[in-house]
């Protein structure tokens, strides 16, 4: 499959029948021909919503396992760094999912950097210095973190980048700050997930993904 249709959208749950679901038939109708849009395409259609594009391409459909557990990893970094100096147990559980994704670390060392970072997690919610617009922050950082390094690739990258705008969001001042960070945040992921479509970014060149 090289296009996303109205059907496959279906098959994965965009449009049913089940009350309180978004998309019906009317709102799936932008996608535009019976043929379909390339996931290229569909990220660039901005009739839809950022995070709308992403649930639909963050899938092994479209973006190899090790691009996606990279991506989960790129925004949990990301996340991380939005606390200050992160944590350096969540670093390396991050570091080691990365190593993982290409196939430099094991099974076994990502149970291991994952067990030292819920550690570390667990030292900080009991760090009574920690403020409570601090800690949300950080809790959404973390569990960006935890997506990136534990679970599978296609959902560590949808979890990771809604946890990475989370902690944006969250260490924003004010409401309206707040929403824009979000915003700002899933158009940074929709066009980081450009570069992997377009082949700029890939596993092969991660290392030159960071700043």
């Amino acid at each position: 499959m090289t296009r996303i249709t109205v059907q496959y959208l279906r098959q994965r749950g965009a449009c049913c029948s089940e009350p309180g679901n978004r998309y019906s038939d009317e709102a799936l109708a932008p996608l535009g021909p019976p043929e379909g849009l390339t996931p290229l395409e569909v990220c660039d259609l901005s009739v839809i919503p950022a995070e709308d594009r992403l649930w639909v391409i963050l899938h092994e459909d479209w973006i190899h396992a090790a691009e996606l557990r990279l991506l989960a990893c790129w925004w949990a970094r990301g996340a991380l760094a939005l606390g200050g100096t992160p944590e350096p147990r969540s670093v390396a559980a991050v570091e080691t999912a990365e190593r993982f994704a290409i196939g430099r670390a094991t099974p076994e060392e990502l149970d291991a950097a994952w067990a030292a970072a819920r550690d570390a997690a667990r030292d900080a919610a009991w760090d009574a210095a920690w403020a409570a617009a601090r800690d949300a922050a950080w809790a959404a950082a973390w569990e960006a973190a935890w997506a990136a390094a534990w679970d599978a690739a296609r959902d560590a990258a949808r979890a990771a980048a809604r946890d990475a705008a989370r902690a944006a969001a969250r260490a924003a001042a004010r409401d309206a700050a707040r929403d824009a960070a979000w915003d700002a945040a899933r158009d940074a992921q929709r066009a980081d997930v450009r570069r992997v479509l377009t082949g700029e970014w890939t596993s092969e060149n991660y290392q030159e993904w960071r700043p």
